[in-house]
């Protein structure tokens, strides 16, 4: 008698598209959902432990003091990488924090000084809990700095107004007016806020609602992503469409509280719509499954639909017949609808199947992914035998 292998042997597997995809996770929706509350609540405890903060900027023109006889005033050339480690310096910060009645460190902690590169420009950035707050320590911080500029110029030109003072009697009088004169021109302005810092309107930091919604966002990626891997290293069947993929066939499926309508459906798949197999020229029915009760779960179902000149061989009788004799016995019996244990030899299943004409192989979400696998690749049925996987959506019952 001849027999081929299964196709799904001799076929790659159908490419997975997106849909499929889909499909797989969304069977496992509930691992999405509960990666989604989990990160939504991480996202929520980062929000409450680190609350909103506030930016503000207070922008600075610095001033190179001038006088009449100094290019390099006239240039205005302010050195400004000192001009921010002077803002940024603890004697200024200590002034700023004594106005505001806060600790100098803790405005060191938030305060950013920075310059732009070829200018004179300056500016003096606040982080703090509010939006007032952060503004009216930036503005006051550039205050105290040009405050510190402005009394550093102030000594220094009251010391050389000391020296001119000092050596006037060793001078002529034009050097002695040289030296009054500049120091008279010198200015002590220092610079000036040129943008105060206002109230910023959003916060730099991320909110408790962007906080949960990143959270979920994330929840949302890992849990699709291991809802995939779930369905794929799950040991179950769990669903009609795995079977479908595993034995290479259409799967007829058994529906819940629906059994029975379920089972004449699979009697017009087989060519016996009237349940009378041997009117259908079929031997009869073989039934196996590697899932312990389904076999005769099935077995129990189809015998209220089929002919009443259908015989029945439960497990027990199939067991105690030899190989040998297999299908004398079978053909004296036909049509008859055979039940074979989990146990049974698929050899000896095969044997059987040959003789009737079917093979049913039903399964169950619980059914081990491994041992389907291993039955359908260890099948080689004649060409004539039809083998038909069958799917229980409900196991409830069995």
């Amino acid at each position: 008698m001849e027999r081929y292998n299964r196709p799904r042997n001799d076929q790659q597997a159908p490419p997975i598209t997106l849909g499929t995809a889909v499909h797989r996770i969304m069977r496992q929706k509930f691992i999405v959902l509960l990666f989604v509350l989990i990160f939504a609540a991480l996202g929520a405890l980062v929000g409450a432990m680190f609350p909103e903060r506030y930016e503000a900027k207070a922008v600075i023109n610095v001033v190179q003091p001038s006088s009449g006889t100094s290019l390099r005033s006239a240039l205005n050339s302010v050195d400004m990488d000192t001009e921010e480690a002077i803002a940024g310096s603890r004697t200024v910060l200590q002034a700023a924090a004594d106005d505001l009645g806060m600790d100098v460190r803790d405005l060191m902690d938030t305060l950013d000084v920075a310059g732009h590169s070829n200018s004179t420009i300056l500016d003096i950035v606040v982080t703090a809990d509010t939006p007032e707050d952060a503004a009216n320590a930036a503005n006051t911080v550039a205050q105290a700095y040009l405050d510190h500029r402005k009394g550093t110029l102030q000594a220094g030109l009251d010391e050389l107004r000391e020296k001119v003072d000092s050596v006037a009697d060793d001078m002529t009088k034009q050097v002695v007016d040289e030296a009054v004169l500049n120091v008279v021109t010198t200015s002590t302005d220092s610079g000036s806020i040129i943008s105060e810092a206002q109230p910023p309107q959003e916060s730099a930091s991320f909110s408790m609602a962007q906080t949960i919604f990143i959270g979920a966002a994330t929840g949302l990626l890992l849990g699709i992503l291991f809802a995939y891997i779930a369905d794929r290293t799950a040991r179950g069947l769990g669903y009609p469409q795995r079977l479908s993929e595993i034995s290479g066939s259409e799967v007829s499926l058994m529906a819940d509280g629906e059994e029975r309508e379920s089972a004449q459906h699979l009697l017009r798949r087989i060519g016996a719509p009237e349940g009378d197999l041997a009117k259908a020229g079929l031997g009869g029915i073989t039934i196996y499954s590697p899932t312990p009760g389904v076999a005769a779960s099935l077995a129990h179902t189809l015998q209220g639909v089929l002919a009443t000149n259908t015989s029945f061989m439960d497990a027990t009788t199939f067991d105690s017949i030899a190989p040998s004799a297999m299908s004398t016995q079978l053909q004296q019996n036909s049509p008859v609808l055979v039940e074979t244990a989990s146990t049974a030899s698929v050899a000896q299943v095969m044997l059987a199947a040959d003789s009737t004409g079917v093979l049913l192989l039903p399964f169950t979400a619980k059914s081990q992914r491994t041992s389907v696998s291993r039955l359908f690749d260890e099948l080689t049925p004649s060409a004539g035998t039809q083998v038909i996987p069958v799917y229980y959506a409900s196991s409830a019952n069995l």
